[in-house]
């Protein structure tokens, strides 16, 4: 499983039960991963990383969501 944390006020991150950083702490939102991918916001604009933290859509979008 996977945790989200904060270090300061609204900057999150996220970390593995072994709490092995897999997000560095510096968005204002980190969403759990889902299907190998994570939903983060920095600056007010989302953007996408894999599930080991490598950015794969830089934040610069107003909204992002799965839909199935």
């Amino acid at each position: 499983g996977y945790i989200m944390f904060s270090v300061e006020e609204n900057i999150m991150g996220l970390m593995d039960i072994n709490e092995n950083i897999i997000v560095e702490p510096k968005y204002e939102i980190v969403c759990q991963p889902y299907k190998g991918v994570i939903l983060v916001k920095e600056k007010e604009k989302w953007g996408l990383l894999d599930d080991m933290g490598k950015e794969l859509i830089k934040p610069k979008y107003d909204q992002m969501g799965f839909i199935s």
